[in-house]
């Protein structure tokens, strides 16, 4: 029975702790047509030793295994290189910190096979603490199931790239290589691949979804997607580019725009210096003690004297240890020596009370 070769390509960096568990869990696909393409992207740990240390394995298992130990030059960059020698008809990108299940690649090839008309197949699956799933344990947690923070859809995902706040993991997904080659491979002038390729990818392609957990993905602070200073430079690079690029339609470049810019702001990297310039030398006062303060107050390093909320039930409590009180308390200030900062979706009604009790209005952030 006629078996496709699959490309199994891999970027690794500074994964010492964790690319021995990688590697047994690519050995033990019970697919066998794999190629594996592992490129060490400048790694200054000891990935490149721990690599060497299974060569013989990965010659053994593999149909035919390629290593590239070469110097820093980021993922796209990285990827591109192991796409240019790629021989598979799929191609199965998998990062060297994370787990497949070991029907993981043999399922989709399988569902590939058996739908002409789908260009990429991504499936479910888990985030999980690196301790845990050092330990293989507590791994199913349902809080951190994909499918259980965001409702996957299947077909032609253009819209949901367009609108969603929530990308797709493409630690699951499996691509046809003419796919990858039709939209040029990944994009060298961007500092992180996944979205872009997404994005392009579903202005062409149709995604296929398997409902089953298929991908282990280890959370960890060195994750890249943790890494506030490459979220923001990518999204910079991203708004820049989409700026003017060939949507579907001409309108979906702003709102590729608002979105990814909404996301600077979610993702605490909007306007952060600006804000701490602004409130330097001046006590903090926070008005808003919900959820937006709980979430900002960490981000952007606040210390707020105390804070104001016009929900009475909340008024002469506490939260974070900061006092709350009714707007009034503000009358009581000199205008010159306090920042009010709003953290409310009802600013609107807020920018009119601090009209009326004469404090100026400097700047909305977002």
């Amino acid at each position: 029975m006629y078996k496709p070769l699959v490309s199994l390509i891999t970027p690794a960096y500074n994964h010492e702790k964790y690319i021995s568990q990688y590697l047994e869990s690519i050995i033990a696909q019970t697919y066998k047509n794999i190629e594996l393409i592992i490129l060490n992207d400048g790694s200054i740990d000891n990935t490149h030793n721990k690599i060497l240390e299974y060569k013989n394995k990965l010659e053994q298992r593999f149909i035919r295994f390629a290593y590239i130990n070469k110097e820093n030059e980021g993922i796209p960059i990285t990827l591109n290189k192991a796409l240019n020698i790629a021989k598979g008809k799929y191609i199965r990108l998998f990062a060297s910190d994370d787990v497949m299940i070991p029907q993981t690649i043999e399922k989709q090839v399988n569902y590939l096979e058996s739908n002409d008309d789908i260009g990429i197949v991504y499936s479910d699956g888990y985030h999980v603490k690196t301790d845990n799933l050092s330990q293989m344990k507590d791994i199913y947690d349902p809080k951190r199931k994909f499918s259980n923070i965001v409702k996957y859809p299947e077909g032609d995902l253009y819209e949901f790239f367009m609108h969603s706040y929530f990308g797709i993991p493409t630690c699951t997904f499996m691509i046809r290589k003419e796919c990858l080659d039709f939209i040029g491979g990944f994009d060298e002038k961007l500092a992180a691949e996944s979205f872009d390729m997404s994005v392009r990818l579903s202005m062409h392609f149709k995604f296929g979804l398997i409902k089953e957990a298929l991908v282990y993905h280890r959370v960890h602070e060195n994750n890249t997607g943790w890494d506030h200073n490459l979220f923001k430079l990518n999204t910079e690079q991203l708004i820049e580019k989409y700026t003017n690029y060939k949507f579907k339609k001409p309108s979906d470049n702003k709102v590729m725009i608002t979105k990814l810019t909404k996301l600077l702001f979610l993702r605490g990297v909007f306007d952060k210096n600006r804000i701490n310039s602004m409130t330097l030398n001046k006590r903090v006062v926070g008005w808003g003690a919900g959820d937006a303060y709980l979430k900002f107050k960490d981000i952007y390093n606040l210390n707020c004297s105390y804070l104001i909320d016009i929900d009475t039930k909340k008024q002469n409590t506490q939260i974070d240890g900061k006092r709350i009180y009714a707007p009034k308390k503000l009358l009581e200030e000199s205008k010159e020596d306090i920042f009010i900062l709003v953290m409310t979706q009802r600013y609107k009604e807020v920018y009119s009370c601090l009209e009326e009790y004469g404090f100026e209005y400097l700047t909305h952030f977002f």
